[in-house]
């Protein structure tokens, strides 16, 4: 009886410190922010970034003046977080 009481001992504790390291995880994923960056182009999907914002296709339009001038094109990419 005495080798299994010694064996159970260890066991508490060895679950009592892989439990203890979970939620010390847990608290620091539940408390740090990061952003994702994504960038199309067209409909395909470019670059994707975590922390930091997309560089792009470096098709770059742009704008122009619209002083006496009606019509304006779209810019064929998109920057979604």
């Amino acid at each position: 009886m005495l080798n299994f009481s010694n064996f159970t001992v260890r066991m508490k504790k060895v679950f009592h410190n892989i439990i203890s390291l979970v939620m010390a995880f847990v608290v620091l994923f539940s408390t740090m922010s990061f952003t994702i960056d994504i960038h199309y182009c067209g409909n395909t999907l470019v670059e994707t970034a975590i922390f930091h914002k997309a560089k792009g296709c470096g098709m770059v339009m742009e704008k122009p003046s619209t002083e006496g001038c009606s019509i304006t094109k779209k810019n064929c990419c998109d920057d979604k977080q």
